[in-house]
């Protein structure tokens, strides 16, 4: 489409932006980072709020002196921007500081969300961060926005930012309940805190279906999925076997924490008279990878044949998304545990898999960072029988041995004890303790 057959005009868009306020939110608790010439792009499955996230930046900005003329802010899902290309979007630009001059000498910010809509953006984008003096921010839909093709298509001139549904600590935050400092809350507001984790794992961390009922919330969460399936997978993949990916969504979200064998579900497939390949399946667990609709852990090994070898385990984004397809027969809790004890984690470390000793018993998570040496966690929602703590610690505690770590972690519901070990310390942490400040836990240990 030409720049004369927008049905907008660029001074529109700037007085939108100029008349925009950010609105009253819920705090993110990530940090916006920004490097000098860099663009930086959040990223993530769609409706977790990553717009919101550069409104809350946005209003920072403000609140520091910046004066709210020096921000661009354009959605480019804006009906009247359909068929924007990178002509139009320079002559937006163009326009924008022939109204404030002065901006291209003090500097000025450009938030572009979702930028994926303008036909060639990258061009754009790569020369404001040449020629300009200029904060650019960038959302979109998570598979038009990966941080691989953003490193391919800026070469290098950006650093990604992963936006998760609503940590613990932002869910509370978002239902109005104070809970810093709540090492050791009171009788009462323990009682809350514990109420509330289990509102969390069944809700999960989408921001609009918090506050709604079961019904309305399970409609909205498998709207967004379709969304995805539709705008992120279809469309963009060209993909048309939608009876496969229909079922292998299923899977993944009905079955959080489960090790997904393509093989398998090849398998199971095939026996049910459902023509798929093997390549095909392998393609569509990418496109949905892609998507954040879930993420992965792989075996720990040094072998990469190995970890290629062995299924990986499966945790959906968000325990909601789980809750929302699965039955009521397949509801367990301990899964649901397990996958939010995943995402705590994930949003500080990208190097987690699962472990398994030379004897077979399995740890849920071994995780990797700078920050930390190699540090096993187990997630289980009770101990309360004999046999679940036996199984448990003694997969624990082989794990300790043979990684030669003299501590690990078990996240449950609500347990909380110190037990030694001839291996070391294993602390039981309560989940609702453990989710609030998971860094710290594992950094003080």
């Amino acid at each position: 489409m030409k720049a004369t057959e927008l049905t907008i005009s660029y001074n529109d868009i700037i007085s939108d932006s100029r008349r925009h306020q950010p609105d009253t939110m819920t705090i993110r608790e990530q940090a916006c980072r920004i490097l000098p010439k860099k663009a930086t792009v959040a990223i993530g499955m769609r409706r977790t709020g990553k717009s919101y996230f550069f409104h809350q930046h946005m209003n920072d900005l403000i609140k520091t002196g910046r004066d709210p003329d020096s921000i661009l802010f354009v959605n480019f899902e804006d009906d009247r921007l359909m068929g924007m290309n990178a002509k139009n979007l320079r002559e937006l630009i163009e326009q924008y500081f022939l109204q404030f001059p002065q901006f291209r000498v003090d500097g000025c910010v450009f938030m572009f969300d979702e930028i994926q809509v303008v036909e060639a953006w990258q061009q754009v984008v790569r020369s404001i961060l040449d020629q300009e003096k200029a904060q650019v921010f960038l959302t979109g839909s998570s598979a038009k926005l990966l941080s691989t093709e953003i490193a391919t298509n800026l070469r290098g001139r950006s650093i990604a930012i992963e936006i998760f549904p609503f940590s613990f600590s932002e869910f509370l935050s978002h239902k109005g309940i104070t809970h810093k400092n709540s090492s050791h809350p009171a009788a009462e507001m323990r009682s809350r805190l514990q109420h509330e984790l289990r509102n969390y794992l069944a809700q999960g961390g989408f921001p609009e279906v918090i506050n709604l009922d079961n019904i309305a919330a399970r409609e909205v969460l498998q709207g967004y999925v379709d969304t995805l399936i539709l705008r992120d997978v279809v469309e963009r993949h060209k993909v048309t076997a939608l009876v496969p990916l229909r079922q292998m969504l299923l899977q993944i979200l009905s079955n959080p924490s489960a090790l997904l064998s393509i093989n398998k579900l090849h398998g199971d497939m095939h026996s049910r008279g459902i023509a798929v390949s093997k390549d095909t399946l392998y393609a569509m667990a990418g496109h949905l990878e892609d998507a954040y609709l879930f993420q992965a852990t792989s075996i720990h090994s040094t072998s990469e044949r190995v970890r290629q070898t062995n299924p990986r385990k499966i945790y959906p984004i968000d325990t909601g998304l789980a809750m929302a397809y699965m039955r009521a027969s397949q509801r367990d809790i301990g899964k649901l545990l397990e996958t939010a004890t995943f995402m705590a984690l994930r949003r500080f470390c990208k190097h987690i898999d699962y472990y398994r000793t030379q004897d077979g018993y399995e740890v849920d998570f071994i995780i990797q960072s700078h920050d930390f040496e190699d540090i096993l966690i187990q997630a289980c929602a009770q101990m309360d029988t004999a046999d679940t703590r036996e199984r448990e610690l003694r997969a624990l505690q082989s794990a300790m041995k043979e990684k030669k770590q003299k501590i690990g972690f078990v996240v449950t519901l609500e347990l909380e004890e110190k037990i030694k070990c001839p291996e070391g310390l294993i602390l039981v942490i309560p989940a609702w303790k453990f989710f609030l400040e998971p860094q710290h836990w594992l950094s003080e240990h």
